[in-house]
């Protein structure tokens, strides 16, 4: 049985740690967020290596095309030409939801672009952030935030999971991030979820001047029963790299 929440736009389970007098100020991370509301004048394409456990997938992102995501790879297979068509119509079908059939091609390429964008903005809840205790993480000195995620997935259970915010405690820097599952819960009729993990971490690209900060891999853990006695485990993981910076095209009047 594969139940399948997937990701979005990419943890450690544990307790949190303790807030510290000299970290009460928040306005590091708010700054760190804001600058990726700059990001928003440009476009990204880029390729993404994606592991399902018994499947391997490697796409091609680049908006200026139609359509924009490209199959390269499938189980290190080249694709068909008619395994590419029907990829392609899966895209099409993830990224429009069915939603917004009526629309004209400028609203749907507007749609497009929204839906594949990481928007680490939303996703974190600026507000409830809280400075915890500086530590480790992935090898490196960070300043640690606590905060209330909000998660499209479990938009009704957002008060089960934690969410903690990474900044290089050298420079400030936006490197990461992670929610957990603070209790179980069921997301849907007739499942139940144990464990819940994701991890985003992010990196640095330059383009001329200009520094942006992109993801570089993501994780997604889940471990529950569904029907009451069918156990599943999944663990998504997705590598980004080759990067291209794009200028976002001037709206239409």
């Amino acid at each position: 049985m594969k139940y399948s929440l997937g990701i979005a736009v990419l943890l450690f389970i544990g307790g949190v740690p303790g807030v510290t007098c000299a970290q009460t100020d928040t306005s590091a991370a708010q700054r760190a967020l804001q600058k990726l509301q700059q990001q928003q004048t440009v476009e990204f394409g880029y390729k993404r290596r994606s592991d399902f456990g018994e499947r391997t997938v490697v796409e091609q992102f680049d908006p200026r095309q139609q359509p924009p995501w490209i199959l390269l790879k499938e189980n290190k297979q080249q694709p068909s030409a008619q395994r590419r068509e029907e990829y392609s119509r899966m895209k099409q079908d993830e990224l429009y939801g069915g939603e917004i059939a009526g629309a004209n091609q400028g609203e749907r390429k507007e749609n497009e672009q929204q839906s594949i964008k990481v928007s680490l903005q939303t996703l974190v809840q600026s507000e409830t952030l809280q400075p915890l205790q500086k530590q480790q993480w992935q090898g490196q000195s960070v300043r640690t935030f606590g905060f209330d995620p909000d998660l499209d997935k479990f938009s009704d259970h957002n008060d089960k999971l934690q969410g903690y915010l990474y900044l290089d405690s050298n420079d400030d820097r936006l490197v990461g991030l992670e929610i957990t599952l603070k209790e179980s819960f069921s997301p849907a009729m007739s499942v139940s979820l144990s464990r819940y993990h994701m991890e985003i971490q992010l990196q640095t690209i330059s383009h001329g001047q200009q520094r942006y900060t992109v993801p570089q891999r993501t994780t997604e853990e889940m471990t529950g029963e569904y029907l009451y006695f069918i156990d599943f485990s999944e663990q998504t993981l997705r590598e980004y790299y080759d990067y291209q910076v794009l200028e976002r095209p001037a709206a239409a009047n």
